[in-house]
């Protein structure tokens, strides 16, 4: 190689690892930075760029590695915590990562990446309302994000909001209409509405008692779970089961459908109301959370039939559960 064509600084060095970094030569970037470092060893911004380089190069090792050493030598930068924190989420130290986040916010504020990667680790951590709220700053921040509707949707899907899902999916692909993963996510939220059993809410009078039972209803410890589709919409506000039974035939893909009323609500075990929308149109009983899974699993399979559950439920028309009756 003609050595007079080589830089002669560290600025240059660094000017062409960025311009290798960017066509994706990581090699090249790794070894203009390397001699970035030569020149200045002091200078932590040598280490924190030959960091990213090996990031993007998926040597996680040496980019934490790198990254470490940028800031024993005191860098303070809200995209070095963030990245840092990507790879400590790759090589799943998820406190570290977490760790990283939070300082990356505090650095920057207004900093939309670092809510977003955020919100995945709480997501794993099924900290979902935490999640939500950082996907909803992300968003706020950063309204063009398509990384950030996608994850949020992928965080109501698995909260069973899957009208919610779709919505954010649109708003993805509106802005990255070429990618293939959120139209796939898209897609599966499409088909979760088609064949999912639906819970509809009818009383918004109190906002804590409706994700308790939806979080009841969605244990996602439990053994067995039921496959739902919660909607939650003003326009239902206070309607009676009579004045549904002509809309609910159209919105459950189900010959029932499980109701979140005021009853349901204030009752102490949350019994929702599943209506019957097939044999006997109208014909009703209730279900604590914990057991709705019992009903949604076997009627959305005809494996029992809507009679059955009706004749075993407790003297207050609840029913608890086959073995707890």
């Amino acid at each position: 190689m003609d050595s007079s064509n080589q830089p002669e600084t560290a600025e240059a060095y660094n000017n062409r690892g960025h311009a290798r970094k960017a066509k994706a030569d990581f090699d090249g970037a790794i070894a203009d930075y390397s001699k970035v470092i030569e020149l200045k060893p002091d200078a932590a911004v040598g280490y924190y760029n030959r960091g990213d380089a090996k990031r993007l190069k998926g040597d996680l090792d040496g980019a934490l590695a790198d990254y470490n050493q940028a800031f024993e030598l005191k860098l303070n930068v809200a995209q070095a915590y963030n990245n840092r924190g990507e790879v400590k989420r790759a090589k799943n130290d998820l406190d570290g990562a977490l760790a990283d986040y939070n300082k990356a916010i505090e650095l920057k504020p207004d900093f939309s990446q670092a809510y977003s990667n955020r919100g995945l680790l709480k997501r794993i951590a099924k900290n979902f309302d935490g999640a939500l709220a950082d996907y909803d700053k992300a968003i706020e921040l950063k309204p063009d994000s398509a990384e950030a509707y996608n994850n949020r949707g992928l965080l109501k899907q698995i909260k069973s909001d899957l009208n919610g899902a779709l919505a954010d999916y649109d708003k993805a692909i509106g802005i990255k209409p070429d990618s293939a993963i959120i139209r796939k996510n898209r897609d599966g939220a499409l088909q979760a509405i088609k064949e999912n059993s639906l819970v509809l809410r009818t009383d918004f009078s109190n906002e804590s008692a409706w994700k308790a039972v939806c979080a009841a209803i969605q244990d996602l410890d439990a053994e067995f779970s039921a496959n739902v589709n919660f909607v939650s919409e003003q326009k239902y506000d206070g309607l009676e089961t009579d004045k549904l039974l002509p809309l609910l035939s159209g919105m459950s893909p189900q010959s029932f459908a499980f109701i979140v009323d005021n009853i349901a609500l204030t009752n102490p075990e949350h019994a929702i109301l599943v209506v019957d929308l097939k044999d006997k149109p109208g014909q009703t009983f209730r279900v604590i959370p914990s057991a709705l899974w019992e009903v949604e699993n076997n009627l959305s399979i005809a494996n029992m039939d809507f009679e059955e559950f009706a004749s075993a439920v407790g003297k207050d028309g609840i029913f608890r559960g086959f073995s707890e009756e």
